[in-house]
């Protein structure tokens, strides 16, 4: 059985789900993504869907249709509360 390191990666904004999403398949990592939404929200893009240069659309993305094709991810809803890196565990209010 291989090594794999363990990474929670809390909040899914863009810089996160880039990290998650160029190591999701990676066989060396398995990947906790933490956010209490199931959904990536950009606010950036208010004006340009204002100004209709963008789709409405474009404003927010479902995680699961981002994650599905990754192996080594899944989504845990909520918040982290606590980073417990001796035990390598995370704790959020649903565990």
């Amino acid at each position: 059985m291989k090594n794999t390191e363990k990474m929670a990666v809390a909040g899914g904004d863009y810089t996160n789900l880039e990290l998650v999403k160029r190591s999701g398949n990676s066989a060396g990592y398995q990947i906790v993504l933490v956010d209490p939404n199931d959904y990536n929200f950009f606010p950036l893009l208010f004006h340009p869907v204002s100004t209709r240069f963008k789709e409405p659309s474009a404003l927010s993305y479902p995680f699961r249709k981002t994650l599905r094709k990754l192996k080594n991810v899944r989504l845990q809803p909520g918040s982290l509360e606590k980073a417990i890196t001796e035990e390598n565990k995370i704790r959020t209010p649903y565990n």
